[in-house]
C-alpha cells in the first residue's frame, strides 16, 4: 500500500479528513468535497483508503466518506503528497497549522527546531525517480535479429601477408630445412624436450584424488530436522491464517486486532509469532497495520502491538 501513487485532488481530500477539526468532520458528505469527482472517490473506495456510505444524517440521506486504517497509514506515509491549487488547500494548511500549535503547547519541542529540520528525500519520489531511471526493457531475439538484418555488412578487408611471412614463403625448401634443425638443436640444449610422463602421472594422480576431497569436504546434511522445521513453519503459519479467518468472520482483508490473534493462539510464544507474521508478510501472504487514529487503540492493543523499525502495529489483514 506504500506504493499507492494518488492524484492531488485525492490526496486532498484523505489530508482534509486526517486533519478535520472534529470527529464530525472527519467523516464529510461527498457535497463537501465537491473537487473530488465520483471517479476518483470510487478509486479510493476500490484502493480500501476510504469507505462510502449512504446514510441518513441531519434529516437528510447522503452520500458519506470515512477513513480506513489502510487511509491513515497512506497518510502517515505520504505527508509529502503534492496538492492542487486550490482553496480547499489553504483550509487544511490552516488545519494542519492549529493541531501543531496544539502539540507544541503540550510538549518540550519548539516551533524553531522543527522548521529547521532537513527535509530528505521523500521514500515515494524516490521509487518514482528509481523507476525512471531503471533501464529499459531489451528487445527481443526476433526483433534483434530483424534489425541485425536490416544492417548492411561491412565489406571484409583483404588480408594483408606480412614481410616475414612473404620473407618465409620465398625461402628455399633447404634453408627451411636447416632452420627446423637450428631450433630442435635449441630446444635440446634448453631441456625444452623433456619427458612429459612425470606431469601425466601427477595429473592424473590427482584426478583420482579429486572425488576423495570434494567428498570430504561435502557438508553434512540432515534432511529430516530440515524438514521437521519446514513443516512446523508451514503449520504456523496455517494456524494463523485460520486464527483471522475465524476473527474476521470467515472474509479476507478484513482487519484483526493483534491483541485477538494473540488470546486466539496462546500456546505460541510472542517471539516465535512476531517472527512468523514479519515472515508471512514479507510472503505477501498478510499485511501489518498501524492503527493512527489515537482514539481507536486501546491500552490492550498497544500492549499486543509488533514493533517494527520503532513502529507499533496493531492489526494484520490477510491478502489471501
Amino acid at each position: 500500500m506504500d506504493t499507492v501513487e494518488l492524484k492531488p485532488e485525492q490526496a486532498l481530500a484523505i489530508f482534509s479528513m486526517v486533519f478535520a477539526p472534529t470527529e464530525a468532520d472527519r467523516e464529510p458528505m461527498a457535497s463537501d468535497l465537491q473537487f473530488l469527482k465520483r471517479p476518483a472517490r470510487e478509486q479510493l473506495a476500490a484502493l480500501r483508503l476510504i469507505e462510502l456510505s449512504s446514510e441518513r444524517r441531519s434529516r437528510r440521506t447522503a452520500e458519506y466518506l470515512k477513513l480506513t486504517d489502510e487511509g491513515w497509514h497512506w497518510a502517515s506515509e505520504h505527508l509529502d503528497a503534492p496538492l492542487p491549487a486550490l482553496a480547499h488547500a489553504a483550509n487544511v494548511l490552516h488545519a494542519v497549522l492549529r493541531k501543531l500549535q496544539v502539540h507544541l503547547r503540550s510538549s518540550s519541542e519548539s516551533l524553531s527546531s522543527i522548521a529547521s529540520t532537513a527535509v530528505a528525500a521523500s521514500p515515494s519520489r524516490a521509487k518514482a525517480a528509481e523507476r525512471k531511471a531503471a533501464p529499459k526493457p531489451k528487445k527481443s531475439r526476433a526483433a534483434a535479429q530483424k534489425a541485425k538484418s536490416a544492417t548492411p555488412k561491412a565489406k571484409p578487408e583483404a588480408k594483408r601477408s606480412s614481410p616475414a611471412r612473404k620473407r618465409t614463403q620465398s625461402a628455399s625448401p633447404k634453408a627451411r630445412a636447416s632452420g627446423a634443425k637450428a631450433k630442435l638443436e635449441a630446444k635440446k640444449l634448453t631441456g625444452a624436450e623433456k619427458p612429459k610422463l612425470s606431469t601425466r602421472k601427477s595429473k592424473a594422480t590427482a584426478k583420482r584424488n579429486q572425488p576423495a576431497v570434494k567428498a570430504a569436504r561435502a557438508p553434512v546434511v540432515a534432511p529430516q530436522q530440515a524438514k521437521q522445521s519446514s513443516t512446523n513453519g508451514a503449520a504456523l503459519g496455517e494456524r494463523i491464517r485460520r486464527a483471522c479467518l475465524e476473527l474476521a468472520g470467515g472474509v479476507s482483508r478484513r482487519r484483526v486486532r493483534l491483541r485477538e490473534l494473540r488470546a486466539k493462539l496462546p500456546d505460541v510464544s510472542r517471539e516465535q509469532l512476531d517472527r512468523e507474521l514479519l515472515g508471512l508478510q514479507r510472503a505477501e501472504k498478510l499485511v501489518l497495520y498501524r492503527i493512527d487514529d489515537p482514539t481507536d487503540v486501546a491500552v490492550e492493543d498497544e500492549r499486543a502491538a509488533l514493533q517494527v523499525a520503532g513502529v507499533p502495529h496493531h492489526v494484520v489483514y490477510l491478502e489471501q
